[in-house]
């Protein structure tokens, strides 16, 4: 960028480029966000939406070879063309009713860049530090019955990633029953997740059956048994145990393998994965057998 004759005229890092923006923007929101493309007609028009955006800025174009190059700085050798797919990275703060239609991957992770610090905030209710990981959202939820009217139970719901996923594996026609002890997470999902299957209760997972009177067809749950006494832990997995339905699952992830001798004491079949990471994931899955 050092050689005059490579600068762009107009547009990002071009000498009438509004770096003030761009310095306010990457501090506001300091993540990039793929956009897919699939022709030139696609590009230009995404540009435009991009453009009239004070808080989006497009930035650079990634090839499938995964080479990035600056858009203000495009030449006729880069082809944007179908079956030739490349991705806007945009700079800029996606909004909940965004014009942007991301891929799945990219609200997922739209959703944990968002709520890291309300999950830090809250570390002795959440048990971590941010949301649990892709995989885990998708093992965790092996076991979520796909049968038409069943009953499935959350605990400990936060900012709905697993709600989603959940909401994402259940019939049309089944209900799920979301706890959480935080009102303000309680607020955040009934605003970012509209879906008449989903009912949100405002208390902990050891009044289960307070809220519940009949049979329940799966548990998923990421409540922190570490800040738990064992009564109360024992409490909550026993009363899962019997409110569950006979060939179900009440499946747990936490952050340590340690308490999988809790579930063992209550259920009858239990396994475990991990997955690692930064911090190593468990994922328990415990099945219950006979009544």
């Amino acid at each position: 960028m050092k050689d005059n004759n490579s600068v762009p005229s107009k547009g990002i890092f071009s000498k009438t480029d509004n770096f003030l923006n761009l310095s306010e923007v990457a501090r506001d929101f300091p993540f990039t966000n793929d956009l897919l493309i699939d022709s030139e007609e696609h590009f230009y028009s995404l540009l435009n939406e991009i453009n009239a955006e004070t808080q989006s800025i497009p930035m650079f174009l990634k090839d499938n070879g995964g080479h990035i190059h600056i858009i203000a700085a495009l030449n006729k050798s880069v082809k944007i063309e179908q079956g030739n797919t490349r991705y806007i990275l945009v700079k800029n703060c996606i909004k909940r009713h965004t014009r942007f239609k991301l891929r799945k991957e990219e609200f997922y992770m739209k959703q944990k860049i968002r709520t890291s610090l309300a999950y830090t905030k809250n570390l002795f209710v959440t048990g971590a530090l941010t949301q649990t990981s892709r995989n885990v959202e998708v093992e965790i939820c092996r076991y979520v019955p796909k049968e038409e009217g069943k009953t499935i139970i959350e605990f400990g719901m936060g900012h709905g990633n697993i709600t989603r996923e959940i909401l994402n594996n259940m019939a049309p026609n089944s209900k799920l029953y979301a706890f959480d002890v935080k009102k303000s997470f309680c607020d955040y999902v009934r605003k970012t997740i509209s879906d008449n299957r989903l009912i949100i209760i405002n208390d902990g997972a050891e009044n289960l059956k307070k809220h519940i009177k009949g049979d329940v067809d799966a548990v998923i749950a990421s409540i922190p048994f570490s800040f738990f006494s064992k009564e109360k832990g024992l409490g909550i997995i026993q009363d899962a145990h019997d409110v569950l339905t006979n060939d179900s699952y009440y499946s747990q992830v936490l952050y340590t393998k340690f308490n999988f001798k809790k579930f063992q004491q209550i259920f009858d079949k239990c396994y475990m994965k991990s997955f690692k990471g930064t911090i190593t994931e468990y994922v328990y899955h415990c099945k219950k057998i006979k009544g």
